[in-house]
């Protein structure tokens, strides 16, 4: 069968590119065991945002970590323009000064956010689960580095790519699922992951970067 083939080629692929990874590649059902919580008003005290280029958006430029609080949503808008990005792909927005002092556990990501831009979560020690919906279709570089906490990461239908190292050393996942839509996967993208014990594959994916 066309699935069964896709899928042996696969496995050695992904044997040879999850770095300090053990997987068990599993059938992919998009609204199987990862359908995500509902969005959550939390309040979004601490965000910032800017202007994006097109001068028609916004992107949340950054957070105070300083704060105590453990969740935080982003808004859909932000004065009367919507809110598209996190991050300017420069600078993590919720990076803390170090582990002990962070709070934030959950960010509550609205579905007008089409793009999680390089660096936007990175450093994030204390966040322990993020779900992305479906209108984002990038999830860019470094984008969830170092984050120490994360140990549950749920990816919808309609994400295409996940960049290099974008979820490098976040030593505490163990389960990914990649749906239909995701077809690249960048280098290094779970770089030591030693917790990830589950990874469920998709036939849509046609790229998978060196030692993901």
């Amino acid at each position: 069968m066309k699935y069964k083939t896709s899928l042996i080629l696969l496995i050695p692929l992904l044997i040879v590119s999850l770095s300090s990874c053990n997987s068990a590649a599993k059938n992919l059902s998009d609204d199987s065991d990862f359908i995500p919580d509902d969005y959550i008003d939390y309040g979004s005290e601490g965000l910032t945002f800017s202007l994006n280029s097109d001068k028609t958006s916004y992107y949340v430029a950054s957070y105070n970590m300083s704060l105590t609080q453990t969740h935080v949503s982003i808004p859909e808008t932000y004065n009367g323009l919507t809110v598209t990005a996190i991050g300017d792909g420069t600078n993590s927005v919720f990076k803390g000064s170090t582990e002990e002092t962070n709070y934030l556990q959950v960010v509550q990501i609205p579905t007008s956010v089409t793009t999680i831009n390089d660096y936007s979560f990175s450093g994030c020690y204390s966040l322990k689960e993020i779900s992305i919906p479906s209108s984002v279709t990038t999830i860019g570089n470094y984008a969830f580095n170092e984050c120490t906490a994360l140990s549950k990461v749920t990816l919808r239908s309609g994400l295409i790519s996940i960049g290099n190292y974008a979820f490098n050393k976040c030593v505490n996942l163990s389960s990914v699922n990649f749906p239909s839509s995701l077809t690249s996967i960048g280098d290094y993208a779970f770089n030591q992951c030693s917790a990830l014990t589950e990874v469920k594959l998709n036939e849509g994916l046609t790229s998978l970067g060196e030692y993901s």
